[in-house]
């Protein structure tokens, strides 16, 4: 039941290539967490923050420019203790790579993290991880 938070800078690509970007992007993604990750592709969700203006991100104090080529952040919520250091660290791996080759390189650092999340704190449709352990059983 993950769900990933991808934040890009406006500067991603041309305005008629972003589109299909953006959709590679989720669909790449999505890939790699039920293959990765071992989840339910009926339960992830890609979504992506509005895009902001390049001005709007820095890299070292100073305002990327368009000329800088894509930065980007990725975050993924998932379950604590669903996965092993390996495939988190594989899953982080393929994400840069994903946005590395759909988007192309870039000079600034693009982060992808992992929250893990307690399960007694984090569900869907209402309902906790915990809970639904619980009713499970």
């Amino acid at each position: 039941m993950p769900i990933i938070t991808v934040s890009l800078a406006n500067s991603i690509c041309s305005s008629q290539d972003k589109q299909q970007a953006i959709k590679r992007v989720a669909e790449r993604l999505t890939e790699s967490t039920v293959r990765v990750l071992r989840k339910n592709r009926e339960l992830i969700v890609v979504r992506f923050s509005p895009l902001e203006d390049a001005e709007h991100w820095f890299v070292a104090g100073k305002p990327l420019r368009a000329q800088d080529g894509p930065i980007s952040e990725v975050n993924i919520k998932i379950t604590d203790g669903t996965n092993q250091k390996d495939e988190i660290s594989a899953w982080i791996r393929e994400a840069f790579e994903t946005l590395i080759q759909e988007l192309g390189e870039s000079v600034g650092p693009n982060y992808v993290s992992v929250n893990d999340l307690c399960k007694n704190k984090w569900g869907y449709d209402g309902i906790t991880q915990y809970g639904r352990e619980m009713w499970a059983s």
